[in-house]
């Protein structure tokens, strides 16, 4: 493996937020809401999220240089439900199946039913096989 998994360091919770704001921005969902509202209710969504303690987060780095971030994954287990709220890698690291590493090791938690919250192209394409159930209401309930 050219990554290791590993739990986030709190030097990476800015590089999680961050990337997260900006990457879904655009998303058809939020795209109509202005940079205000966007940034201040997407800000302590994600902040509930990671202070969460049924809230895991996986990220995958450099084995060599843990404070290289490739990409993480962010997942809660609500009852004997696990949701799947976000999973991003950084573009020059994509297509190298870090992405499914990272959902496969959110996936250990234990569950019976999987949802995610957010849909973008890539969610779409991923529950072609999965069949996971789209919940969005549980990340804006945070």
């Amino acid at each position: 493996m050219l990554w290791s998994l590993r739990s986030p360091e709190t030097e990476d919770l800015n590089f999680i937020k961050n990337s997260w704001l900006k990457s879904y921005r655009d998303n058809p969902a939020v795209a109509l809401a202005n940079n205000m509202t966007y940034f201040r209710h997407m800000h302590g969504i994600i902040d509930r999220l990671l202070c969460s303690p049924t809230t895991r987060v996986v990220v995958a780095c450099d084995p060599g240089m843990p404070g290289q971030i490739f990409g993480y994954g962010v997942a809660e287990a609500v009852g004997d439900s696990l949701h799947l709220h976000w999973i991003y890698t950084k573009h020059p690291f994509r297509n190298f199946g870090i992405l499914k590493d990272i959902e496969a090791e959110l996936l250990k938690v234990p569950h019976a039913t999987v949802s995610y919250s957010i849909r973008t192209k890539i969610t779409d394409k991923l529950n072609q096989k999965r069949q996971y159930n789209y919940d969005p209401f549980v990340l804006w309930s945070k």
